[in-house]
C-alpha cells in the first residue's frame, strides 16, 4: 500500500504537474467524441490525400506517405521504388469506401492503386483483408497493387491470403503524423494548422507513442519507483471502481430523476457485474416497466464501449407478437456481439442502423458525465418508444 509520504511525494514534482497538465490539454478530438472513430479518420485522410484540397498542402501529404511506406511488405512482393517515386506528384484519385475498402489512392496514369485499411483500435472481420486484396484485384487487374494496414500501434493483420500477388505493408499513426510535418504543412493557412496540430495532438496522446509523455513518465518513475508501481498494479481495479459507481449514478438517477418522474415506482432494475482481462470490467444493466410484458427491457451496458438499446428475449418474441400484433413487423434482428444471450433489439431499427443507434462511447473505460446524460436521455426515449410500440400510457 502507497504510504501518504510517497503519495506526497509523488504528486508534489514539477515532472507530475506537467504530466497532468499535458494530460488534461484542450482535445478537440476528446470533447467531439470521435477519438476512436474510423470513419471520422479516414474522412480526414481523404482529405489529406486529396491535392486539390482546400487545405492547401497540395501534393506534400502523399508525397509524404508514399516516401514513408516500408521498404518491405508484412506479405507479398514489394512494389517497385521506380513506381512509388513516379507516383510522386502525379494525378491521384481518392475514393472513399471503394467497395468497403476504407481509402483507395489510385494513380491512373502510372496504374499504380493502393488501398488503405484503417483499423483505429478495431479487430479484423472474417478473411476481410484477404477480400480487399480480391477486390484490388478484380476492379484494378492492370494496376500495381498494394494494400496499407494502418494501426495505431503498428500491428500485423490476421486475415490476409498471402498467397495473393497483393503485397500488404503495415503503418502506424505515427507515420501519420510524420506526414505532417513542418514542411509538408508550411503553405497551409493558419486555420488549417491550427486544426493539423490539434489532430497530431490527438495522435500522439492517443494513437501512437508519445516521446515527451513517455520522457515525463520516465521521470516520475526513476525517482518514485515503488509509488508508480503500485499506482500501476491498482490501475485495473481503479477502473472497475470507476466504471462500477458511474452504474451507481446511473441507476440511483433512473429512480430518484425528475426526468423520470412519470416512472417513479414502476421501473425494476437488475445489474451484472464482472471483471475481464480486456476491458477490465464488464457491467449489464436491465431496465424494466412493470407494465411490460416478460422479456422486453432496456439494457445499459459496458464492455469495450458504453451503449443502450431497448431488447427482447428471444424466447419471448412469440408470446409478444400474440398479444401485441402491432409487432410483428418489427425486425427483430439479433444483438450483434450478444449473440449468446439470444436477445434481440425491440425496436423498428433494423440491426445495422440499431448498431450505432446504441452507442454512447466507442471508448467504455472513459465515461464520462456527458456520456451519463446522454445514457439517461436514451433511457426516457427508449421507455417512451416501447411504451408507444405496445400502445401503453
Amino acid at each position: 500500500m502507497m504510504s501518504h509520504e510517497q503519495y506526497q511525494k509523488l504528486i508534489n514534482t514539477n515532472t507530475f504537474d506537467e504530466l497532468v497538465k499535458y494530460s488534461n490539454q484542450f482535445d478537440l478530438f476528446k470533447m467531439m467524441g470521435v477519438r476512436s472513430k474510423e470513419l471520422v479518420h479516414s474522412n480526414i485522410l481523404a482529405v489529406f490525400f486529396t491535392p486539390s484540397g482546400s487545405h492547401g498542402l497540395g501534393h506534400n501529404f502523399v508525397n509524404k506517405f508514399l516516401n514513408l511506406i516500408p521498404k518491405n511488405t508484412f506479405c507479398g512482393k514489394a512494389v517497385k521504388k521506380e513506381a512509388l517515386l513516379e507516383a510522386l506528384n502525379a494525378n491521384v484519385r481518392v475514393y472513399r469506401e471503394l467497395e468497403s475498402i476504407d481509402l483507395v489512392i489510385e494513380f491512373p496514369e502510372i496504374k499504380l492503386v493502393i488501398g488503405i485499411e484503417n483499423k483505429v483500435w478495431a479487430g479484423e472481420q472474417g478473411k476481410q483483408l484477404e477480400r480487399y486484396q480480391e477486390t484490388l484485384i478484380t476492379r484494378y487487374p492492370h494496376h500495381t497493387q498494394a494494400l496499407i494496414f494502418l494501426t495505431p500501434d503498428n500491428r500485423e493483420p490476421t486475415t490476409h491470403n498471402q498467397n495473393l500477388h497483393v503485397p500488404i505493408y503495415c503503418m502506424s499513426y505515427a507515420d501519420i503524423a510524420n506526414c505532417l510535418s513542418v514542411d509538408v504543412i508550411d503553405k497551409a493557412s493558419d486555420s488549417v494548422k491550427a486544426f493539423i496540430s490539434q489532430f497530431i495532438g490527438h495522435i500522439e496522446k492517443y494513437l501512437a507513442n508519445n516521446k515527451h509523455m513517455d520522457e515525463l513518465c520516465w521521470k516520475i518513475f526513476k525517482d518514485n519507483e515503488e509509488a508508480y508501481s503500485l499506482m500501476m498494479k491498482s490501475y485495473t481495479k481503479c477502473i472497475y471502481r470507476k466504471v462500477e459507481e458511474q452504474f451507481d449514478e446511473i441507476q440511483e438517477k433512473v429512480t430518484s430523476d425528475i426526468m423520470f418522474v412519470d416512472y417513479q415506482g414502476k421501473l425494476k432494475m437488475s445489474r451484472i457485474d464482472r471483471k475481464n482481462t480486456t476491458y477490465h470490467i464488464i457491467s449489464n444493466l436491465d431496465i424494466k416497466h412493470d407494465d411490460w410484458p416478460e422479456g422486453v427491457s432496456i439494457r445499459v451496458y459496458k464492455w469495450s464501449w458504453m451503449g443502450c438499446f431497448p431488447c427482447i428475449k428471444d424466447i419471448n418474441k412469440e408470446s409478444v407478437k400474440a398479444n401485441y400484433p402491432q409487432t410483428n413487423a418489427l425486425p427483430f434482428d439479433t444483438v450483434k456481439y450478444l449473440e449468446s444471450e439470444k436477445i434481440s433489439y425491440f425496436s423498428t431499427l433494423e440491426g445495422t442502423a440499431a448498431l450505432e443507434n446504441r452507442k454512447i462511447t466507442s471508448t467504455g473505460n472513459e465515461i464520462t458525465e456527458a456520456d451519463i446524460s446522454l445514457t439517461l436521455s436514451k433511457i426516457k426515449e427508449f421507455i417512451g418508444d416501447i411504451n408507444k410500440l405496445l400502445r401503453l400510457k
